[in-house]
């Protein structure tokens, strides 16, 4: 039985039982090869996945449609709001024929261009359908829709993203190995190339939503552009390598671009996010103080009411952390999650560098949250959270407060059971 098997206890050779297959189910359910319940108006798989369920099998029309319509979200501090369905233009390949080439594409040997072949264009089909679902917020997957794909047929660096991201998705949902695959691997270098090309020149107003756009892209990549199976593969566990955490350097570099493009600024299409991506972002972090901090962190990384970002190279990423127990995630809260990699100090990045044990736990804590959420995030997520236990338990195993720490990320990476308490 293969490593990853003995792992989980589940051997893959085993056959799936045999069940009653949906005759009559919704072209969305269809599309995404999941059992439709067939229930109207609307199926509970749709409503689950937040998408207008579909029943028309003769229309292709709304697939995987976003739906918005009637939902009520309630934020901390602020009265419910409603959220109407926004009147947004869909993109339709009708409306923006696909070329056969497109701008001049960057070789390491010569000059050449980008061929939209017919790989290409499946790739941007899927980018629409589904891979767009899944890189935000319901209202920011709705303006990707839209706005994406007649933005990158201009912008090569914005079309090698996409390209990049749908393909690694499409691996993830295959039964192919976790080795990447050259399609990645080319447009993620072309992808890069072109970015830094676009970054080194005098930043035009026209191209602030596409540079950021691309941001996104190449950081949903980088956090699932990984080759490892098991944990022994993963980082901290397997041997340093000088790409070990590339993933959180790209977290940086996308800091740095939302400032630079200012997307929630008036006039941006991403301006309409402006109010839903303010009130639903991480409250206030103190100047000092314990205040929020669940016990067992304050004791495990010895901290005191005078405690700050200047005694505590901790401090700033525990407070994030202590708001995220306090949460639950979802569609609404996704951002809330991210927040705690973009906005990691420099001194706490240092230390996970050097595998310290204690910005470890924490590490660890965090990807224990997310083993469930996004599709690129699951794999690194799962795995190193795996790594990341095992390696404290190898190295560490005298530090009983870390090692009473990693109940919970152990539980949710799936290395323990039964499932205790979360810490509050």
């Amino acid at each position: 039985m293969p490593a990853a098997a003995r792992l989980t206890g589940i051997d893959p050779s085993r056959k799936r039982k045999p069940h009653k297959k949906s005759r009559r189910g919704c072209r969305n359910c269809k599309l995404r090869r999941v059992k439709c319940d067939e229930a109207t108006p609307k199926c509970k798989k749709c409503i689950d996945f937040g998408a207008s369920c579909n029943y028309d099998m003769s229309k292709r029309a709304g697939d995987l449609d976003m739906s918005f319509a009637g939902v009520s979200v309630s934020f901390d501090g602020f009265s419910e709001v409603t959220v109407h369905e926004p009147q947004t233009k869909q993109f339709s390949f009708a409306d923006y024929p696909l070329p056969d080439f497109l701008y001049p594409d960057l070789d390491f040997f010569k000059e050449s261009v980008l061929q939209l072949d017919k790989a290409s264009r499946d790739r941007i089909a899927r980018f629409q359908m589904r891979t767009v679902l899944s890189v935000g917020t319901a209202r920011c997957s709705k303006i990707f829709q839209s706005e994406l794909i007649p933005m990158a047929l201009s912008r090569p660096y914005l079309m090698h993203a996409v390209q990049t991201v749908t393909a690694i998705e499409d691996r993830h949902f295959s039964d192919k190995p976790a080795k990447r695959s050259m399609i990645e691997a080319y447009h993620m270098s072309h992808a890069a190339a072109h970015f830094n090309k676009a970054l080194s020149a005098p930043l035009k107003e026209t191209e602030r939503d596409a540079i950021w756009s691309t941001a996104i892209l190449l950081g949903v990549s980088a956090f699932a552009y990984t080759d490892a199976s098991v944990p022994a593969e993963s980082w901290p566990l397997k041997p340093s390598d000088p790409d070990d955490l590339e993933w959180l350097r790209m977290t940086e570099l996308k800091h740095a671009i939302y400032k630079l493009t200012d997307p929630l600024r008036y006039g941006s299409m991403f301006y309409a996010i402006r109010d839903e991506y303010l009130t639903t972002y991480l409250s206030h972090i103190p100047e000092h103080g314990i205040e929020g901090i669940p016990r067992t962190f304050v004791d495990l990384f010895e901290l005191t009411p005078s405690s700050s970002n200047e005694s505590c190279p901790y401090y700033h990423s525990l407070h994030i952390l202590s708001q995220l127990l306090r949460d639950t995630y979802n569609r609404v809260t996704f951002i809330r999650y991210l927040a705690f990699i973009m906005h990691m100090t420099p001194e706490y990045k240092r230390l996970l560098g050097l595998k310290d044990p204690r910005a470890l736990t924490m590490l660890a804590y965090w990807y224990g949250m997310v083993v469930d959420a996004m599709w690129w995030m699951k794999r690194r997520a799962r795995l190193e959270c795996q790594a990341t236990c095992l390696y404290l338990e190898k190295y560490h195993s005298d530090d009983k407060k870390i090692m009473e720490m990693l109940r919970y990320p152990k539980m949710r990476c799936g290395l323990s059971f039964p499932r205790p308490a979360v810490l509050v």
